[in-house]
């Protein structure tokens, strides 16, 4: 889990450096560079707790339930939860993000397509594959409907 200073920042301190990532983050236009410099600025844990929360507002945005969240991607509920409290009732931001995402049918086929691998994997395993095999029909059932 990430360490934050038990010392704060001042006010004015901690305006300047998070509008100084602000402005790099929005600068960047290259996924290459994007890429390079989230790799250098973030651990591996901390990548892969923002991917899978955007995987979570993601898959919210989309109308998936807790339960599925859950087991695509390896969280909680609490974390569904949370994710869920902050989408809805807090995340102005987040929804305009995700609603552009879910828009955009380039990345939709992609996590679709990454979803349905996992889906199908998990299905063909013999212990515990009901709950693969419920998934796999859902998306048999609403290949009409991107998810």
């Amino acid at each position: 889990m990430a360490q934050v200073s038990k010392y704060p920042l001042s006010k004015d301190v901690d305006e300047q450096i998070s509008d100084l990532f602000i402005e790099t983050i929005s600068r960047i236009t290259d996924k290459k560079l994007v890429t390079d410099f989230l790799s250098d600025l973030l651990t591996p844990t901390e990548k892969i707790m923002l991917t899978k929360r955007l995987a979570i507002y993601y898959m919210l945005g989309k109308g998936y339930d807790y339960r599925t969240i859950k087991h695509v991607l390896k969280v909680s509920s609490a974390t569904v939860a949370s994710s869920n409290r902050t989408y809805k009732y807090l995340g102005t931001g987040s929804k305009r993000v995700i609603m552009t995402i879910v828009r955009d049918e380039k990345i939709e086929e992609a996590i679709h397509h990454v979803i349905t691998g996992i889906v199908k994997e998990f299905s063909t395993v013999r212990k515990g594959s009901a709950l693969w095999e419920l998934l796999h029909k859902e998306l048999k059932k609403n290949n009409d409907k991107p998810i």
